[in-house]
């Protein structure tokens, strides 16, 4: 068994007793760079799902009167534009370039839900930008003390204090760091990865393992 995170392991051990082995999916690391000069807005980027917890985002920055703008669409859109308030900007859909652009310029990228793995805080780190996120599923193996901030309960005061403590840490994400670290799950990485694990069940197979 192949999965795509030590959390999907986990699981898999829990409910099946089995092993698996773990090939990180590839992320286009190579699309995204830093950018000069950064904006004040924080960012997120995906679809309006209720996993991905975009209200507990837009309640805590409409409290905080704090800029975050939000590309993408889906099923709790309009629930989360009725509660936002003006300091929240809800942009659609946007071109991949568009999208590179504003991961290159926001403070932070802010991720409240909970991925298997989860693309996107790591096209936010692989754009030099540090990331807000919840301390479950995959950000657990995406986000390091050097590249982001987590926080514990899905609650609006829990994501409010780790938008403070990255404010107040700002100065300590280095926007090299974050793109090294997003280096990790390149392409080039996870098709080595999975040569090898292909290469070991054929060799089982045909040896009889």
């Amino acid at each position: 068994l192949l999965v795509n995170s030590r959390n999907i392991q986990a699981r898999v051990q829990r409910i099946y007793h089995r092993e698996a082995t773990v090939v990180y999916p590839p992320v286009a690391v190579e699309r995204f760079a830093p950018a000069a000069q950064r904006d004040d807005f924080y960012l997120m980027v995906g679809a309006f799902a209720p996993n991905k917890r975009v209200d507990l985002a837009v309640r805590a920055f409409t409290r905080m009167n704090k800029p975050l703008r939000i590309v993408g669409g889906g099923q709790t859109e309009a629930a989360c534009r009725r509660m936002a308030g003006p300091s929240i900007t809800f942009l659609g859909e946007c071109s991949d370039a568009e999208i590179a652009a504003l991961y290159a310029r926001a403070q932070a990228f802010v991720f409240p839900g909970e991925d298997d793995f989860g693309i996107t805080p790591v096209e936010a780190q692989a754009s030099g930008t540090p990331v807000i996120a919840r301390a479950v599923g995959g950000a657990l193996e995406t986000v390091t003390p050097g590249t982001g901030v987590l926080f514990g309960e899905p609650t609006v005061e829990a994501l409010i204090g780790a938008v403070e403590q990255f404010e107040r840490r700002r100065g300590d994400f280095s926007p090299q760091v974050c793109v090294d670290n997003a280096a990790r799950f390149a392409a080039p990485r996870f098709r080595e990865a999975m040569s090898r694990e292909l290469a070991a069940a054929w060799q089982m197979h045909v040896g009889g393992g």
